[in-house]
């Protein structure tokens, strides 16, 4: 552990993701990164943002903030060379930086990525608090990669098939024609709360943590949704990868 931890670029943060996540897609609005260095080396970083719908993220778990209250963890990796327990020993310290730079900053938000096999240990491990689970949904495409269903209509762009039905899906004829699956697992909610504040939420925050028996998964079938096995992805579909980046908050 150890690590000299200091703000990092976006572009040295996909850089490292891409090398070291199982996912490696960053997500489109990124605000912040911190990098954990040994030696000059890079071996742990971690960015900061908000995922597709900030305000809407907010008002649904703490509807008294605003996006100006909170970050969403992007991603969270480590260096292959790391002990795995480095990562909560890491955030752990960056949560100092984010208290000291950014005073008003209330809480961190995060998802735990069930439908990879991801209960959300190292938030466990850096004393998050657990608010329970949401379905969500995901195709696995012939050669095992995962693609978000809003990613379809890119995916459809290269083919050469456009379509102005943002929301049009795979039918099950199709899936089974193209040799993809369509799949549901969980997604674990997490919140590390910054400062004190009212936190009137619908959800119930706690340390009742789920574990690796909680992730479950469906397959859409003819029959509907029927519990399948752990999918194992290849990767993630990308074809390109847009940052929104503003200015590091130190």
């Amino acid at each position: 552990m150890n690590f000299n931890i200091q703000p990092i670029g976006v572009n040295e943060m996909a850089q490292f993701v891409r090398q070291h996540h199982y996912s490696a897609v960053m997500p489109r609005i990124t605000k912040c990164a911190y990098g954990g260095f040994k030696d000059g080396d890079l071996k742990a970083a971690v960015s900061f943002g908000f995922g597709s719908r900030p305000l809407h993220t907010i008002k649904a778990i703490f509807p008294a903030l605003g996006t100006q209250d909170y970050l969403e963890v992007g991603k969270l990796c480590l260096d292959d060379s790391e002990l795995k327990n480095s990562e909560s020993w890491f955030l752990s310290r960056v949560f100092s930086r984010l208290r000291k730079s950014n005073p008003s900053l209330k809480l961190v938000f995060s998802w735990s990525d069930g439908l990879w096999g991801k209960p959300g240990y190292v938030y466990q491990a850096t004393n998050f608090l657990y608010g329970g689970f949401i379905w969500t949904d995901a195709y696995q495409m012939a050669d095992g990669k995962r693609l978000h269903p809003l990613q379809i209509q890119s995916f459809l762009r290269t083919q050469g098939i456009r379509t102005i039905e943002r929301t049009k899906r795979p039918t099950l004829e199709t899936l089974d024609r193209i040799g993809w699956k369509h799949l549901k697992g969980k997604q674990f909610r997490y919140a590390y709360f910054l400062q004190d504040f009212d936190r009137q939420s619908p959800f119930t925050w706690g340390r009742n943590y789920p574990k690796t028996p909680d992730c479950e998964w469906l397959i859409r079938t003819a029959n509907g949704w029927i519990p399948t096995n752990k999918p194992e992805f290849t990767g993630t579909w990308m074809w390109w990868i847009v940052f929104r980046c503003t200015a590091v908050i130190e």
